[in-house]
């Protein structure tokens, strides 16, 4: 939007100096007073496209400072932003094949289908498992306690000279009872094997066919995103040549209606050309120089678009994500810093 702006005042300059040139020859009555309509309105027209190429880029600005400031940044809202990439960028060769092998290696959605098909593969694997015989080692300790009231046949002797016929520790009570558990007076030790076979066992065999089924989808699924993946890549591959060689074409009609321009210019000097052919061989040239502007801001789209399918956006802008920390209950992200250009 900004070269567009630059573009629209060098058209309102050229107009000015033309209808200068022709206000010359009305005063040395060479050309008559109406020679003089055309030039003027021409530049009254650019002037109009002049002022909407600086709105177009104030509502450009307005856009980016949406996505880069806070609510907070009261100081920023109000101030400009100048763009430091270089206003040209460098066309480079194409390796699509380094592209689709980064892409299948760093994008994101395919580590998320291959973690869900190893996901699928561990649950088909358990539940094939309960289909077959089962043999499990069973090892168990227990410790008894006694429980309920005192047994009133342990609270005395039965006759003069006669011991008590229930132990002390059998004697019951609750602190009786938490003394023996506690103690280990009262424990059992078992160890065992248990073999078994299931007869019919349908319902496991239905939850081997599901998880199969769910596994087979999710190979199905990564596929389908690895497929999806290179046609992007080449998709974005061919865009990122086709804008190269559309800034060269732009470039090569730009230099041409530079020099159309120059030539009419001179032959208008020389008073054989009018002022309608200087007019628009100056609007051919401003056509031209915004096609290449257009070019090269599609290449920049276009290589963005090829940054972005091969899972290298972050990386080839600079930008890095320290500090993530994750909460190992529920998976959740609990807290991460992203930093460009080295200030966060």
């Amino acid at each position: 939007a900004r070269r567009e702006v630059a573009v629209r005042e060098e058209a309102t300059r050229l107009a000015e100096q033309q209808r200068g040139e022709t206000d010359k020859r009305i005063e040395s009555g060479v050309s008559p007073e109406t020679e003089a309509a055309q030039p003027r309105a021409e530049l009254e027209r650019r002037r109009g496209e002049l002022l909407s190429a600086r709105e177009a880029v104030s509502r450009a600005e307005n856009a980016l400072k949406l996505l880069i400031f806070g609510d907070a940044d009261d100081a920023a809202w109000g101030q400009g932003l100048a763009p430091s990439d270089d206003a040209e960028p460098s066309v480079a060769p194409i390796d699509v094949g380094s592209a689709m092998a980064r892409a299948l290696a760093a994008r994101p959605e395919l580590a998320s289908s291959a973690a869900a098909l190893e996901r699928r593969k561990a649950e088909t694997a358990l539940a094939r498992d309960a289909i077959r015989p089962a043999l499990d080692a069973v090892v168990s300790y227990d410790r008894f306690g006694l429980a309920g009231s005192r047994n009133p046949a342990g609270t005395s002797p039965t006759s003069p000279g006669q011991s008590n016929p229930v132990p002390r520790r059998l004697q019951g009570g609750w602190g009786d009872s938490l003394d023996l558990l506690r103690n280990g007076g009262l424990d059992d030790t078992r160890v065992g094997l248990v073999f078994a076979v299931p007869l019919g066992n349908r319902q496991a065999r239905a939850g081997a066919s599901i998880a199969e089924s769910a596994e087979r989808q999710a190979e199905a699924e990564l596929a389908r995103a690895r497929k999806q993946v290179r046609s992007e890549v080449l998709d974005a591959a061919a865009a990122l040549d086709t804008a190269g060689q559309r800034i060269a074409a732009a470039r090569a009609a730009r230099e041409a209606a530079e020099v159309q321009l120059m030539a009419e210019r001179e032959r208008y000097g020389a008073g054989m050309s009018t002022n309608f052919l200087v007019l628009t061989r100056q609007n051919d040239l401003s056509r031209a120089r915004l096609d290449e502007i257009a070019a090269q801001t599609d290449y920049r789209r276009a290589a963005t678009e090829l940054a972005r399918v091969t899972g290298a956006l972050l990386a080839e802008r600079g930008i890095e994500i320290d500090d993530i920390g994750i909460d190992k209950t529920d998976g959740n992200a609990a807290s991460g810093t992203a930093r460009q250009g080295g200030k966060s």
